[in-house]
């Protein structure tokens, strides 16, 4: 069932999208700390020190969002849709002049048609 696994590959490539936006978020939040206020440190929240519990949730995040993002390349890579092995030929193609056939191909050029009218005859006197 080729539909099934496609909806199925498409499935796992739209939540592990949505998955790796959320890591990123919260690695972003982490990083930043926004609620922390350390006013003996300095007056900006980016100069307070991160707690252990933060820490281990920046950890989590990332390892969430590098694992998020390597389904997403994974499954993109894998739902590339592949070229039939009769789409190419097996050896090098010689492609000819202009007016000539490529090797393989029947010779459909004018040159090589029968004619369509005949050449008269030769008489005596043009004859060798």
């Amino acid at each position: 069932m080729p539909g099934h696994r496609s909806a199925w590959r498409s499935t796992v490539l739209v939540m592990s999208s949505v998955i790796a936006a959320a890591a990123g978020i919260a690695c972003g939040v982490l990083l930043l700390q926004p609620w922390r206020s350390c006013p003996e440190i300095d007056d900006s929240f980016l100069a307070c020190p991160m707690t252990a519990p933060d820490t281990t949730l920046l950890v989590i995040s990332l390892v969430t969002l590098v694992a998020a993002l390597a389904v997403v390349v994974a499954t993109a890579i894998r739902s590339t849709p592949a070229q039939a092995p009769g789409h190419r030929p097996a050896g090098p193609v010689r492609y000819g002049f202009i007016g000539e056939a490529p090797d393989g191909a029947p010779d459909h050029s004018p040159t090589t048609a029968p004619a369509a009218h005949p050449q008269p005859k030769a008489t005596k006197a043009q004859r060798p």
